[in-house]
């Protein structure tokens, strides 16, 4: 009985914006590999092109603890569209507000909307080293007319 093995995962990117429109949240299939004496995670482009090794992720909500909740967007006020199929080991899915899939979130929202992408079992990670499997989780951040600044102060002589 040694450890377990597990040689894929898929990675959610975190995004940020606006959020007028609908924010496109990225995902990628990735595989351990081993070239040349360096090691690491690489995408997965051969298993994923034409339709082959179709599964099916769903994102969602991530409602985790208090301190995880704070600055986040209400449940409320988000939905997801289908995510796309796979293609070189791609796949993406937008973020939209509730009442309108064709628009953003920030129109009347700042903040962080958490998203957990529920995968197949094989393809969950230990994202945090604690040796617990998990689905990935991903962010959008929304962060109002210039979502290039995370905090501002004034400055004062």
């Amino acid at each position: 009985n040694g450890p377990e093995v597990r040689y894929g995962r898929i990675i959610g990117k975190h995004v940020t914006g606006t959020g007028l429109e609908p924010m496109t949240v990225t995902l990628t299939a990735q595989y351990w590999s081993s070239v040349n004496g360096l090691q690491g995670f690489v995408t997965n482009t051969e298993h994923h092109t034409a339709g082959e090794c179709d599964f099916t992720v769903v994102p969602s909500y991530y409602t985790g603890t208090a301190a995880e909740q704070m600055g986040t967007i209400a449940e409320s006020e988000v939905s997801f569209t289908t995510p796309t199929p796979w293609s070189q080991g791609i796949s993406t899915f937008n973020v939209t507000d509730s009442s309108d899939s064709s628009q953003g979130i920030g129109d009347d929202n700042a903040g962080r909307v958490p998203i957990v992408v529920d995968v197949p079992d094989f393809l969950e990670y230990d994202y945090t080293g604690t040796g617990a499997y998990s689905d990935p989780k991903s962010s959008a951040t929304v962060g109002g007319k210039n979502s290039n600044i995370i905090f501002q102060r004034q400055g004062y002589r």
